[in-house]
């Protein structure tokens, strides 16, 4: 039986908090540092040689962070995640320190790529940790504040970005989070329970071809949903060719040992989490995908002011952060499916302004809209988390928990290139740009649609209340 660092042990509640603390701080670091060079690589690709590479500066983050949170669930059931999460955090100090000193353009991408399988990690690890902190019973209130430390950092990245660098430059960005990643390092280490002192580590080794082959499945999955946004020509035919054999080979690994899989296999065949995988993509889908044709579009149709643009981004982020919030305040009273068929309908109605409404819709809708599509993946995300935490063993919760962020990637992926890769083909041949925006809004919209009838799928209160009593 899992223990639990809510025992009545004396200091057991004060511990639990700093520890709380030092994880939303290691979160709220991981995601910011995901946002905030955005905002910077102009200054940065004109002061290094070689600026054609510059895009490899948020690429090499985005690919080494997916690929690390696939595989941080498996490695925290193994080693623990306080330990794990005390590495993550070393590296990403590392890849803070080598950023801020990068002479050339390759020191910096290879500083990103460090950074991004620390914060990898991290994200996995945080989530994981405070599953252990609280029960079923305070998962979705807490939670749904951990889901509401992406939509701040959404906000806060570029805000600071661009105000450390007018004031310090842009070293700075990197510097200045050094003494707040220590102080999160401390904190863990101090007040965070270990995982193999309390009877939540796997004991079985790893299966280190087993975790090769998942993390190559996965980085080779990114780049083909990438490769079509990027106006690379030629390669995604191989890549298509290359990923069922990949599947055989990572099949080949586990089929015989179902304690070496990454990705547990009860996201294929129990309904309720493959109900909850699908929704937790769709949803990053709308999110994403709105926040980044949506400025385009509005550029094609010559209404793409920055602020126009940022108050969007800003619009969808605060609708985040209040819909986790207050998703996981009402969870247990509502159910899942309650609550993600409320978070699913919300991406819908958002997703429909932007496929019907005409290019003279006023710039308050679209700012409504985003608000819908940010309430709607606050919704999801945490609806999705708390249901698929609470059905893992205290043993698997780390794989759980990284195959939940494993499928926001991906979904986070496809909304970003794919979409973006129908609109440049339809836009290619010829046809009206603004039109061509409009059908990629359409494939979204209908995308959303899907995400509600996986809405349907997910259990109701009992799930809940016996999720609770088994606690």
């Amino acid at each position: 039986m899992r223990q639990n660092i809510d025992a009545p042990t004396p200091g057991a509640g004060s511990r639990r908090r700093w520890a709380t603390a030092a994880v939303l701080l290691s979160l709220f670091l991981a995601a910011m540092d995901s946002t905030i060079v955005g905002t910077l690589l102009p200054v940065i690709s004109g002061e290094f040689t070689r600026p054609a590479l510059y895009p490899w500066v948020m690429s090499a983050f985005i690919y080494c962070s997916v690929v690390a949170a696939a595989m941080g669930g498996t490695l925290a059931d193994r080693l623990g995640e306080k330990r794990l999460l005390l590495a993550a955090l070393l590296l990403f100090l590392a890849g803070m320190v080598a950023a801020a000193l990068a002479a050339d353009m390759p020191q910096l991408i290879a500083a990103r790529a460090a950074q991004g399988a620390g914060a990898g990690l991290i994200m996995v690890l945080s989530y994981t940790l405070v599953g252990r902190l609280f029960g079923p019973g305070a998962r979705g209130r807490m939670q749904g504040l951990l889901s509401g430390i992406w939509g701040l950092a959404a906000i806060a990245g570029p805000l600071l970005g661009g105000l450390v660098h007018e004031l310090l430059g842009w070293r700075w960005v990197f510097f200045l989070n050094v003494p707040l990643i220590l102080v999160a390092a401390v904190l863990i280490a101090a007040t965070c329970p270990a995982g193999d002192k309390r009877g939540t580590s796997v004991s079985s080794p790893l299966h280190l071809p087993a975790l090769a082959s998942f993390c190559l499945l996965v980085a080779v999955l990114l780049t083909a949903i990438m490769l079509p946004a990027m106006g690379v020509k030629g390669g995604l035919p191989w890549l298509l060719a290359a990923l069922p054999l990949l599947g055989a080979v990572y099949w080949h690994n586990v089929a015989a040992k179902p304690a070496a899989d990454v990705l547990p296999r009860a996201f294929f065949t129990e309904p309720h989490l493959r109900a909850a995988a699908l929704l937790t993509a769709l949803a990053a889908v709308a999110l994403y995908g709105s926040v980044t044709l949506l400025p385009l579009y509005l550029a094609a149709v010559s209404r793409g002011a920055t602020l126009t643009s940022g108050s969007l981004v800003l619009a969808a982020a605060l609708g985040w952060v209040l819909g986790s919030a207050l998703c996981g305040a009402l969870l247990v009273r509502t159910g899942y499916r309650t609550a993600a068929l409320c978070g699913a309908v919300l991406l819908a109605a958002g997703a429909a302004v932007l496929a019907f409404a005409p290019p003279t819709v006023s710039l308050w809708q679209l700012v409504l809209a985003q608000v819908a599509i940010g309430l709607g993946i606050g919704c999801a995300a945490t609806t999705t988390l708390v249901l698929v935490q609470n059905s893992a063993a205290a043993e698997h919760l780390g794989r759980y928990t990284s195959a939940v962020q494993l499928f926001r990637n991906l979904g986070a992926a496809i909304g970003i290139n794919t979409l973006a890769a129908i609109h440049l083909v339809q836009a290619g041949h010829g046809g009206d740009a603004a039109g061509a925006f409009q059908n990629s809004f359409s494939v979204l919209f209908a995308l959303t649609v899907v995400a509600l009838l996986c809405a349907t799928g997910l259990p109701g209160r009992a799930r809940v209340r016996a999720a609770m009593e088994a606690a």
